[in-house]
């Protein structure tokens, strides 16, 4: 752990450089933006709206079902006629004109417990869709992270290729200097040249490869890249410095489990149980007797103006539908089988995910811990190779190889610590 400090410490003192008119985002500050620009998001609010819907239209099914209808006529010929001319010499018609207008409620009384667990149901709905949303964020979080540690690893991967930039400036100047004296012939200033050669093509792949990671994050956060910049990696390590942080996550396996209990993914596995009870006893609920009672009233002029009202009881049982409703109620209790096997098994792979995640911090942590030790004795073998090429006493190739290490490992550092801190933003959204 001292060893990391001691990087982060040189990284900030050898880091500088300007800040143009960009906005500098900090990880939380790209966050926020993801949160309020992110399309999936949006939806995600437009479908706890839906469900919200769905439970006032399932709420409605507990009033009274009211109907008004009407009807009118007119035709050019009497409906109605009786010919009695033999008999009384008289011949009678009528009705070529009429209306009909009447009202009717209806009350469902009992239906086999549909109409309450279908409002059970819908006021589910809005929780699983509000757990998906919870969902959503914790996958936004983490791909924003993902995406801003990318763009910091590979500015601090660059930082690194200018570090050494600056080494083999020094090294050219020795190899030069040395050739000039005659002392060492001109293959070694050129070994030298083509070694900044090499590091010239890594660091243009590099800038092309931050120009593209930042047009990634500002799609994935809502803004213009050319209005976003992050950051510095020697400033981000300094901030983290003085926090002290790589804290290693070591822990029970009884508080991995309990982790395990309190994230979205588990509520929502719970949701699914709970909607395959309520399918269950729907499914039965067909298979149950249905009561209502309803109310009419109607006014007609057909052959004069006339009204009456009717109260009517109803009662439907259905005979048939128990032959084929108890198989489909029988399916319903199997799939609720299968999802209460699918808690079992994803609440196990939860944890395994927990405890993974818990691993690849602290092997992060160790990560740095070794590529912080090996920058220091990088830096101490260049040191020797230089003083020993100068004294005459070891070859450019033995130099340039110490350069190399000491560049690898700077690398190797900024992989860990960008990969400690993706796996500690995952380890912190996979327990919410």
């Amino acid at each position: 752990m001292y060893r990391i400090l001691i990087i982060i410490a040189s990284a900030c003192l050898a880091f500088s450089g300007s800040i143009s008119a960009q906005r500098v985002l900090s990880l939380d500050s790209c966050r926020a933006l993801a949160l309020e620009n992110n399309a999936s998001l949006k939806c995600a609010d437009n479908n706890i709206k839906s469900a919200r819907e769905i439970n006032k239209m399932a709420y409605t099914h507990y009033f009274p079902n009211v109907k008004v209808e009407g009807s009118a006529f007119y035709s050019t010929d009497k409906l109605v006629s009786l010919d009695l001319q033999k008999e009384l010499g008289v011949k009678y018609e009528a009705l070529d004109h009429g209306w009909f207008t009447g009202v009717s409620v209806e009350i469902p009384i009992y239906a086999g417990g549909r109409i309450d667990n279908a409002y059970k149901l819908s006021e589910l709905g809005i929780k699983v869709r509000q757990l998906e949303k919870a969902r959503t964020e914790k996958e936004l979080i983490v791909n924003v992270d993902k995406l801003y540690w990318q763009l910091i690893k590979l500015e601090g991967k660059l930082h690194s290729v200018l570090k050494a930039d600056t080494l083999l400036a020094e090294i050219a100047r020795v190899a030069k200097s040395a050739v000039d004296n005659g002392v060492r012939n001109n293959n070694d200033f050129l070994q030298v040249q083509l070694r900044q050669n090499t590091n010239k093509s890594i660091a243009s792949k590099l800038r092309h490869g931050i120009i593209v990671a930042r047009m990634l994050l500002a799609q994935y956060i809502g803004i213009d890249s050319e209005e976003l910049t992050v950051d510095s990696y020697a400033d981000i390590l300094q901030r983290q410095n003085k926090n002290q942080p790589f804290v290693a996550t070591t822990g029970s396996n009884d508080s991995v489990a309990d982790d395990a209990y309190q994230t979205t993914e588990y509520a929502l596995l719970q949701q699914k149980v709970k909607s395959a009870e309520i399918d269950v006893k729907l499914e039965r609920g067909k298979l149950l007797p249905k009561f209502g009672i309803g109310l009419s009233y109607s006014v007609e002029n057909m052959l004069g103006t006339s009204h009456g009202g009717m109260l009517l009881a109803t009662l439907s049982i259905p005979i048939s539908d128990w032959w084929g409703g108890s198989h489909a109620e029988k399916s319903k209790k199997l799939e609720l089988q299968n999802a209460r096997y699918h808690l079992i098994d994803n609440v196990q792979k939860l944890n395994i995910k927990i405890k993974s995640l818990r691993l690849d911090i602290d092997d992060a942590i160790y990560q740095m811990d070794v590529a912080a030790e090996s920058i220091e004795q990088a830096k101490e073998n260049v040191r020797i190779n230089k003083s020993s090429y100068e004294a005459g006493m070891s070859l450019m190739s033995d130099l340039l190889a110490a350069q190399n290490s000491l560049q690898q490992a700077e690398s190797s550092f900024v992989d860990a610590y960008a990969e400690y801190q993706i796996k500690v933003s995952e380890y912190q959204q996979s327990i919410r």
